[in-house]
Formats: C-alpha cells, structure tokens, sequence
C-alpha cells in the first residue's frame, strides 16, 4: 500500500513505442485517482514526444540506454539525478536488470514492479502495480491524449487533400524484425480486396529506416493511384492525429497498430513472431490476426528457424479484407460499443 500524504513518485519506462503507449493509460489512471501526487517519469528522449499531451506529468526524465562506455557514464548521472529528488515510491515497468539496478539506487521507500515473463498483457501487468499499490480498479478508458491542435489540423489538411473515398485506412507497414513484416504482396492484394466494396484511400506509415522506406514505396507502387505514402515522414504526434481521423487501421505489431486502439479507433493487428495476448490491441474496436495454431508461435525471434515465415503466410489478405469490412460496417451504425470514450476496460 502507498504511504499516506502527498507523495512523490516515479514511473519508469525507457522504450520503446509500443511499450511506452500500452503503459499510459495506467499512469493516467494514476494521476487521475491520486492528483495531489507529484507525478515523474523516466523515459527515453527518443519516445518523450508521446507523452507531451498528457496531462499531470510534473516533470519528464530522459534516460537513453546505450551499449557503451557514454552508455554507463549517462546511466550512472541519469541515478544520481534521480537519486537527488528523493522519490517515495518508483513503478518499474520497465522491469529489467538495468531497470532494477536504478531503482535500487534510488532509496524509494516503495518500489512495485512485475515479472515480466507473465504471459499477460502489457497494460494489464502495470494495472496489476497499481492494484497492489492500493489504488481502485479502472473502469472503462477514455482514449488517450496523444496529440496537439496543431496536429489535428495538420491531419485534417492531410486527408482534405486526398481523394475522395468512402474510408480512409492507415497502414502501418514497419518492423524492424521480419518475423514481424507481412508479406508487401498481400497488402497489395489486400487492397485490391477491399476495393470490391467501395471505394479506399490507404494512408502508409512507417519510421524513416532506409528498408522501411522502400519497402512502403513497393507497397505504394502496387496501388499508386488509391495509396499515399508518409513513410518516414510523420513525427509520432502527427502519426497518432492521422491515425485518429482515418476510419480503420491496418498494421504490424508496431506503434502505429499502439496509436490506433490507445485513442479509440479501429484497428487490426497483424502479428507474426509476437504475441497479442501480451501487446495485441485492447478494445471493442480491435482484432489481432495471429498463426496461435503453429507450435513454434510466438517465438520472439527476429528471424525464422524454418524456411519461410509460415506464421505470417497464413494470415490471408482475404480474412484480413473480410474484417476491415465488417469493422467498416460496424462503425458506420452507432452502437453502445461504437461511442468514444469508452472504448475498452482494463
């Protein structure tokens, strides 16, 4: 249980951009039920830009792990910094050995942390600190404030100047391992699918890695005159506004598939070497495709043991295409299930 009074408290998650996102609607939960707290958090400077718009964060720390020598001069002032606000209690959800040795530097009164080989979800293994903690249960989870006026109205320009269409659909097409990049020929098929029943604008996503963006130019070049590429060309809080005003997305177990559910918008994650019980989108507005009926999935390597990527093989663009549209129809009839703000329990 939290001591009693006005504490000081640290929440530590260094990376990387899905794990970041999928914590956040915990530390809200937090600063919502405790707001006399003084409220920190350690993250990477890489990610702080996901966490601009969150209200109740007292300060943002910096911490950037590096496999070097700067790497431990950075991690031994990133402590002593840390050490010097003197924090009451520190969450660990980034719950590593370097994450554990901070926090053991820290002299927190309380520290609460998890396993993470627990085969749970990312948001649930966080909730779970905070239940231990003492604080009340979530409930049903307003969608998380991830960008700007500014970015709101630069999507908005985005899609004004697109064609017409009667759905807009992001596609988060990158990855770093290829055990987590479905097959570029199916999004090409994918599309072609979908445009059977009417008429979609699909929007590509992506980092600005050299094989991500050539990758997102041969998916573009399959459908150029229904495709817009902004591979590599979007900061984080604009990817997260463009994913909020298109009406469904489409992606890899990546941020992109993270934006999407965290603010309340259809979504479809495609997942191969990765597991979606553990970072699978959450809500009523998500589904996760995933070969669960191979023996070797998930197996969390970034390249395949056998001679092609079976786990993504199986995943057809048809079932993919059969559930964008029912999820199109679905949002375009309002239901309980359909209004934002209420999106998901945890």
């Amino acid at each position: 249980m939290l001591p009693d009074g006005k504490l000081k408290v640290l929440f530590l998650r260094f990376s990387a951009y899905g794990d970041v996102i999928m914590c956040l609607p915990a530390l809200a939960h937090y600063i919502a039920q405790r707001p006399e707290d003084e409220v920190h958090l350690l993250i990477s400077p890489r990610f702080a830009d996901i966490v601009r718009y969150l209200p109740g964060l007292a300060q943002v720390h910096h911490y950037l792990p590096q496999r070097n020598l700067r790497g431990v001069n950075d991690y031994v002032r990133c402590a002593m910094d840390l050490a010097a606000e003197r924090f009451d209690v520190v969450f660990d959800w980034q719950a590593n050995p370097r994450s554990r040795l901070l926090v053991s530097t820290l002299l927190a009164r309380q520290v609460y942390s998890y396993d993470r080989r627990m085969r749970r979800h990312q948001l649930d293994k966080c909730v779970n600190t905070l239940l231990a903690a003492g604080l009340e249960p979530p409930g049903a989870v307003n969608p998380l404030p991830l960008h700007g006026p500014e970015e709101e109205a630069w999507a908005k320009q985005t899609l004004a100047g697109l064609p017409p269409a009667d759905a807009y659909v992001a596609l988060g097409i990158g990855g770093f391992w290829e055990t987590k990049l479905w097959p570029e020929e199916n999004f090409a098929r994918l599309m072609d699918l979908m445009e059977v029943r009417g008429t979609f604008h699909f929007i590509i996503l992506g980092g600005s890695d050299e094989r991500e963006l050539e990758r997102s130019e041969r998916i573009r070049a399959a459908r150029p005159e229904f495709t817009t590429n902004l591979c590599g060309q979007t900061r984080i809080n604009q990817a997260a506004a463009l994913v909020r005003a298109c009406d469904l997305t489409i992606s890899h177990d990546t941020s992109i598939m993270h934006l999407a559910w965290a603010q309340g918008r259809p979504v479809i994650g495609i997942f191969g070497a990765t597991d979606p019980v553990r970072t699978g989108p959450l809500g009523k507005r998500s589904y996760a495709f995933a070969a669960v009926e191979l023996r070797c999935h998930p197996c969390f390597r970034g390249r395949c043991r056998l001679p092609r990527i079976e786990c993504m093989l199986r995943i057809t663009p048809k079932a993919v295409a059969r559930r964008a549209h029912k999820m199109l129809d679905q949002i375009r009839v309002p239901t309980p299930a359909n209004v934002a703000g209420d999106f998901f329990d945890i």
